[in-house]
């Protein structure tokens, strides 16, 4: 589905910036992400505290519908096996860089 916005970064006044957002066409679904960058992999105990920082915070004002939590990561420590916590997403350079060879 297209989307109705383009992605983008969410700033207003003193409310919540966010990194990435992006709202579905029909308006149902929203992305909020997070961008962190860090030159070592990231924990679990790291991203559990991101994880809750990010969930605590407010969406864009008027966002209504599903909202997908996504926070971008260049990379995770191996032993994390997993891709989510909870319903937050974790997508790393690895998932959305293309191959350029």
């Amino acid at each position: 589905m297209r989307s109705r916005f383009p992605a983008g970064r969410w700033w207003q006044g003193e409310l919540p910036e966010w990194d990435v957002v992006s709202v579905s066409g029909d308006g149902k679904r929203a992305l909020l992400g997070e961008v962190k960058w860090s030159g070592r992999p990231f924990s679990k105990k790291a991203i559990e505290g991101l994880v809750r920082c990010l969930k605590m915070r407010q969406p864009p004002a008027g966002m209504s519908g599903v909202v997908q939590y996504v926070l971008f990561l260049p990379s995770v420590e191996s032993k994390i096996g997993c891709k989510g916590f909870g319903d937050v997403e974790i997508l790393t350079a690895e998932d959305v860089c293309v191959d350029m060879r």
